[in-house]
């Protein structure tokens, strides 16, 4: 297993950052899209955390078999929520973005916060495609 983290202040160059922590760990997976996925959940979640929790950021990121775990932890007790804005909204749409891109994702209360995770594979093999995730019911 490999594992990589990073201290983040609630600041929106934290997302950034985070990015980069996610290329650094999957530089030699060889699988370009789960790498742009797993940046792209990694961005909303920490995202998340910047505009709500106001807190320092813990990300944790396992690569383990074929599986990468992303734990974003902040210091806010108030567990995610989707929503379910119009259309036209600026904002309001991470965690279905994570919930499409993500094989699970869920959010754990802690002593000091909570955090938000999700798993994405890194084998193509037990992938869902984007056709059989759309015709998937939303794990909401």
């Amino acid at each position: 297993m490999r594992e990589a983290s990073a201290d983040l202040a609630p600041l929106s160059s934290s997302a950034s950052r985070a990015r980069s922590l996610v290329r650094e760990l999957l530089a030699d997976v060889g699988d370009e899209e789960t790498c742009e996925n797993v940046q792209l959940v990694v961005s909303e979640l920490v995202t998340n955390a910047v505009l709500y929790a106001v807190s320092p950021i813990r990300l944790v990121l396992r690569l383990d078999a074929n599986v990468i775990r992303v734990e974003v932890h902040d210091g806010s007790r108030r567990l995610p929520q989707v929503k379910h804005n119009a259309l036209d909204a600026v904002t309001g749409r991470g965690l279905h973005l994570v919930g499409h891109y993500a094989d699970h994702w869920g959010a754990d209360s802690e002593t000091s916060g909570k955090s938000v995770w999700c798993e994405v594979r890194t084998d193509a093999g037990g992938r869902a495609t984007d056709m059989e995730r759309a015709r998937a019911p939303a794990r909401f």
